[in-house]
């Protein structure tokens, strides 16, 4: 492989102000995509007019209670819809870019939004989830979904949200089927991350999954790819032979770019400045660490 440049992207979350801005200076800058890899989350999940019709009608601000509400309730219907015209936009959006699409479901897409996806003809897109794909000397495996948060429900409320014994039956088929082949670049791409830590000297965070930490010693994967956690964004680190990225969601402006020369692979962590008045970007910033968050990252 002489030379190929990934779009890497995760948690877009409907924010097709921010993949304009990004198309806009890709093309500005003649900068040519060879592959577009998404790590999930695509569809809006925050449409402020159904979060309005929620809160006005069940006088509630709870989080936990909107998610239940668009996934497993009455605000269903409407919320595909939105999820639906979402993908359709940003589907479009991508044509220009002219690149094949890899794509691994994140918790938030709906059943209907991933048939969509699956479906599509317009686009040359490969729909990952407990499987793998060859394209050129690049091996691409995708695990999809996340792992239930007990923090925030009893069970699950999300489409693609399991317990962590489902979640591990669902890595088992790419733990059995990989083959070594070093004549091909492997690059694993999950929605959940590996385990890992975060600490300062403010907390200790411990998240991601165990499971998938074990996928990556068995197959040891020249990249990892993943997303979900919008608190840290930005991270790019090497452990031995793999390198990991998460590059942060698109809802608020972050992308990366990777390249690959010879079976060497450089990373760079882009951010865009944020329009001022993006709604979907005000939603999910306010979760993200604004310090040095790979200082302070480890995976385990």
């Amino acid at each position: 492989m002489s030379f190929f440049r990934i779009l890497v992207l995760a948690d877009i979350h409907g924010n097709i102000r921010a993949l304009n801005k990004l198309i806009s200076i890709l093309s500005k800058e003649e900068t040519k995509i060879d592959l577009i890899i998404i790590a999930g989350d695509l569809p809006i999940t925050t449409p402020i007019r159904l979060m309005s019709r929620f809160i006005l009608t069940h006088a509630s601000l709870s989080k936990r209670r909107y998610t239940e509400w668009v996934y497993k309730g009455l605000g269903r219907s409407k919320f595909v819809k939105k999820q639906l015209k979402s993908v359709n936009i940003i589907l479009k959006s991508f044509k220009s870019l002219k690149a094949p699409i890899v794509y691994i479901p994140g918790n938030v897409d709906s059943f209907e939004a991933q048939e969509l996806l699956k479906n599509w003809t317009d686009s040359e897109i490969y729909f990952l989830d407990s499987s793998e794909i060859i394209l050129g000397q690049l091996r691409i495996k995708g695990i999809g979904g996340a792992l239930h948060s007990f923090e925030r429900s009893d069970t699950p409320l999300c489409d693609m949200e399991f317990e962590p014994h489902v979640f591990s039956n669902r890595i088992t088929p790419i733990m059995e089927s990989h083959v070594e082949n070093t004549s091909l670049l492997d690059i694993l791409v999950t929605h959940e991350p590996p385990s890992f830590i975060y600490h300062n000297s403010n907390m200790e965070i411990k998240g991601g999954s165990t499971s998938i930490s074990n996928l990556i010693s068995h197959i040891k994967p020249n990249l990892v790819i993943f997303g979900h956690y919008h608190e840290y964004p930005l991270v790019k680190q090497k452990r031995e032979s793999t390198s990991y990225l998460c590059p942060g969601p698109l809802a608020c402006y972050y992308y990366s770019l990777v390249e690959i020369h010879k079976s060497e692979i450089e990373i760079s962590l882009k951010r865009m400045n944020a329009f001022i008045f993006d709604s979907i970007n005000i939603i999910y910033s306010n979760r993200i660490h604004k310090n040095n968050v790979e200082k302070f990252f480890k995976f385990v």
